[in-house]
């Protein structure tokens, strides 16, 4: 949210305006063939179910599917800005914080000793183009050198995206971080992400954020709601036992006393979770002398 992209609520309250922007329907049109009918009764259905999120109506009325899919990657599309990114307020924007911290006293020759991965469920690249944006600057290296040199670190999103970026596409052209209203990049968008009952938990991606959690030494989640579903794709049942298991550091900010004892309980085999009722850049300021060394 803090470079500009809407959270599951945002999207449910685009989702079900009656007057989507102009540029929506030659977009859907081209797309999937769907038209100013199509979007009325997608509205209405969406209304007297009462879902509390795309995702969650999706799975329940599944002739909407792929039009749900198609607003969800539009909002997120449009949202992807350099200028939301590099001008997000200071207060929140944790990925120049962390990125700050990562560069601090490291040189550019000496990158492929540090190790990152990070696993997302969310369909945006932030993190990674916040990366190459800040990482070619303070290095003088183009986008394109910084991708290679980081190339050994890990972006795992579990649920797709909109596409690899240039820097990092290993086949084709890649999809940059800018607003496309084209009807057929729409089409490749809507293939690229997948919703909640569209993910399946044997998925590459899943069994790869597992291993990638089970190594890793500091574990922070952040931003995270800590759904049954996605706790019990992504976070390992068996941990392993050739390793000390990761310190684990959560942000659960507005969450009930509650929530964050369910929270907790999905690590019940493993390591415990340590809460923080912060937001993200709050946690990882109060952590710093974890990761800043």
């Amino acid at each position: 949210m803090p470079y500009g992209f809407p959270a599951g609520g945002n999207l449910l309250a685009f989702a079900k305006e009656p007057n989507p922007p102009d540029e929506w329907w030659p977009l859907v049109k081209g797309a999937l063939d769907a038209d100013k009918a199509v979007h009325a009764e997608f509205v209405a259905k969406l209304i007297d179910s009462g879902a509390p999120s795309l995702d969650h109506f999706s799975g329940k009325v599944r002739e909407y599917k792929e039009y749900a899919k198609a607003l969800v990657a539009y909002y997120i599309g449009r949202a992807e800005s350099r200028d939301n990114l590099l001008n997000a307020n200071e207060t929140f924007d944790w990925s120049r914080f962390f990125i700050q911290q990562l560069v601090d006293d490291l040189e550019f020759s000496n990158i492929d000793k540090t190790q990152i991965s990070v696993v997302t469920f969310n369909f945006d690249r932030s993190f990674e183009q916040a990366l190459l944006i800040r990482l070619s600057t303070v290095f003088s290296k183009s986008g394109k050198q910084v991708a290679e040199a980081i190339a050994h670190w890990n972006f795992i999103h579990v649920h797709g995206s909109l596409g690899q970026l240039p820097e990092f596409a290993t086949s084709g052209a890649g999809r940059p971080y800018q607003h496309n209203p084209d009807p057929e990049r729409l089409k490749l968008d809507i293939q690229g992400i997948k919703l909640l009952d569209d993910a399946e938990a044997d998925s590459p991606e899943f069994q790869q954020a597992q291993e990638l959690i089970q190594e890793a030494d500091v574990l922070f989640i952040l931003g995270f709601a800590f759904h049954r579903v996605n706790c019990e794709r992504v976070i390992p049942q068996q941990w392993s036992t050739e390793k000390s298991p990761p310190q684990i550091f959560g942000t659960t900010h507005g969450m009930s006393d509650g929530a964050i004892n369910k929270a907790k309980s999905h690590f019940r085999s493993g390591p415990s979770l340590t809460p923080y009722q912060g937001d993200c850049l709050s946690l990882l300021k109060h952590y710093e002398h974890i990761f800043s060394d």
